[in-house]
């Protein structure tokens, strides 16, 4: 019996820096080390003569008529933040809870036992405290050294300057006007040098604020596209993505509340545009670093929704290579024949120097 082996065709596209934005920040501290982790150091903090290995850690559970069953602590503290189960240490006919990691040894501190009701606090303020220890988390990577010259923050800026640079070339909708005040951007990324190189006709660029109103609640947030405006256009840059041209802020607005509205149902709808101060592209990374955060902040927490559920969760608002799905694309026997050519010396460099040369590269 035969039997066919399908492999990838090489005409497929490929999207090259979706791709490397996933080798640089695939790899997010994961939702149940950074549990761990700020469960361990509350632990600590309330008894530091404790010693405790969370990995190991055993929750000892009265039976109602005598004895213990042993589960593991961490699958009861993620079914309690996953499903919102039922977390209640007190003790069941006079048997207390007990933690131990070799047992029947139950855990103590030099002071005596512990305190199972402070635990079981412990665990529900992770309810509240989670978010924001993912917030830092993520903060922390981004701020990791990239392995080519600087920290993950800074590779991203570059990678979205190349982004613009080829999307500009190859986006068929753009005028030649608004392609120059998009290489305007990509020369002189900082305001200051836009200004002293152009004066009136440099290029502006701002955040976008956008506040919604519905049914008494308000609800405010930055955008994470970045608008680039002269005298008489205006473009909306989704980063990594692809630039929308309007003819002014009015004209914007009126097409971002249209889309809004064919999602929610909203009375009022509110756009305020904040000019940036300092270099755009770095103001893009942040953009999508900014939407990360805001997302993880939304997270209500014990969740309805299951463990496994709420770290998919976590991994989509994470998903930093998610922002280029729509970025140039690629064939692959376009890339690979272009490997071939590649000298020695280039394919031997250092990740910085090719970063370098693609960014000359592009500037040509």
């Amino acid at each position: 019996m035969s039997t066919v082996t399908s492999t990838p065709s090489q005409a497929t596209p490929l999207i090259p820096a979706e791709n490397a934005v996933r080798a640089q920040f695939g790899k997010p501290p994961s939702l149940e080390s950074v549990t761990r982790q700020m469960l361990a150091a509350a632990i600590a903090q309330q008894y530091p003569s404790l010693h405790i290995d969370l990995d190991r850690a055993r929750l000892a559970v009265p039976f109602p008529h005598g004895g213990w069953a042993l589960q593991p602590l961490m699958t009861r503290v993620t079914g309690y933040l996953g499903t919102g189960a039922e977390l209640n240490l007190s003790p069941v006919n006079g048997q207390a809870y007990h933690l131990t990691d070799n047992a029947p040894d139950w855990l103590a501190h030099k002071e005596g036992e512990l305190d199972m009701k402070v635990i079981e606090r412990l665990i529900k303020e992770l309810s509240w405290r989670l978010p924001i220890g993912l917030q830092n988390a993520l903060t922390d990577l981004w701020g990791q050294d990239s392995g080519s010259g600087g920290n993950r923050w800074q590779w991203l800026s570059d990678v979205l300057k190349d982004t613009l640079s080829i999307s500009a070339l190859q986006q068929p909708d753009l005028t030649d006007a608004a392609r120059e005040a998009l290489y305007q951007v990509i020369n002189c990324p900082e305001r200051a040098e836009r200004i002293h190189e152009y004066g009136d006709g440099a290029v502006r660029a701002y955040w976008l604020k956008s506040t919604l109103l519905s049914a008494g609640q308000t609800y405010s947030r930055l955008n994470s596209s970045i608008v680039f405006a002269s005298a008489d256009q205006v473009l909306e840059y989704t980063p990594g993505s692809t630039s929308r041209l309007f003819k002014n802020m009015d004209a914007l607005s009126q097409s971002w509340s249209d889309r809004v509205r064919q999602l929610y149902s909203v009375e009022e709808i509110h756009l305020e545009r904040f000019e940036l101060d300092g270099n755009a592209f770095d103001a893009c990374a942040a953009a999508i670093l900014n939407q990360q955060l805001a997302d993880l902040s939304l997270l209500k927490l014990p969740a309805s929704i299951g463990w496994r559920a709420l770290q998919a969760v976590y991994l989509k608002i994470t998903d930093t290579a998610s922002f280029f799905a729509n970025a140039p694309v690629a064939r692959a026997e376009t890339l690979i024949a272009l490997k071939k050519q590649l000298p020695d010396w280039l394919t031997s460099a250092s990740t910085t120097d090719q970063a370098l040369y693609r960014q000359y590269s592009l500037a040509l």
